[in-house]
């Protein structure tokens, strides 16, 4: 962890980190790896206050619920969601073919957003084992996926589409670029970055109007 320098190195997974999240309060810090393990860290000892081995092959992405909850999803098709403090998982999500590569919570903890391999996106409640929604627009794997609200937008990529209320409004495509990255704004802005050849390019789109930008990093 960095405070204008560096200030604690965590050293507990057994390989590559490939998410780091702060929870709410910024009071603990979740991690997952490829070691198949997420990681609940305190920010001010850099202790480990829970080690969590639920997954079966590499966890890609964590995302937390709330201050103590949180969900992590893997290579192995699944989604647990887990509580600070309870060994196994309070809720398993299984519907995916194929490795889940990113997830999300939605502002009020209730619903959460997965995309995959499978070419699939998926919103889930913690209510129900089965999906509420299961949006099947792509063609090829979703690597991201971003919920915004207002409204209420589930953003995923290769290409990009935009979903409101499970209808697709927007789909923003370029055959020759690979997409990395995005991030959208209150007042409806979408950003994101690609790749066409060896330049990186930074995106801006504003929803619903006309507008929007393009910069290439250098």
């Amino acid at each position: 962890m960095w405070q204008g320098k560096l200030v604690m190195t965590l050293q507990k997974h057994k390989g590559p980190v490939f998410s780091l999240k702060w929870n709410r309060t910024g009071s603990m810090l979740l991690s997952g790896s490829v070691d198949k393990t997420a990681i609940v860290w305190d920010c001010k000892t850099g202790d480990v206050i829970q080690h969590f081995q639920l997954h079966q092959a590499p966890t890609l992405d964590v995302d937390w619920r709330n201050s103590n909850s949180f969900a992590s999803c893997s290579t192995d098709k699944t989604i647990f969601v887990c509580k600070v403090g309870e060994e196994q998982a309070v809720k398993k999500f299984s519907g995916h073919t194929d490795e889940v590569n990113a997830i999300k919570w939605d502002p009020t903890g209730t619903m959460l957003a997965s995309c995959s391999d499978d070419y699939s996106a998926k919103i889930w409640s913690v209510k129900q084992d089965e999906p509420l929604h299961d949006l099947r627009t792509h063609t090829k794997e979703i690597y991201t996926i971003k919920v915004a609200v207002p409204p209420s937008l589930a953003l995923s990529c290769f290409p990009w589409h935009v979903l409101v209320a499970r209808r697709c409004v927007y789909v923003l495509s370029c055959s020759l670029a690979c997409y990395h990255s995005l991030s959208t704004s209150h007042t409806q802005q979408l950003a994101w970055s690609r790749t066409v050849g060896c330049e990186v390019w930074l995106y801006v789109e504003w929803l619903g109007e006309m507008g929007n930008g393009a910069w290439r990093v250098t």
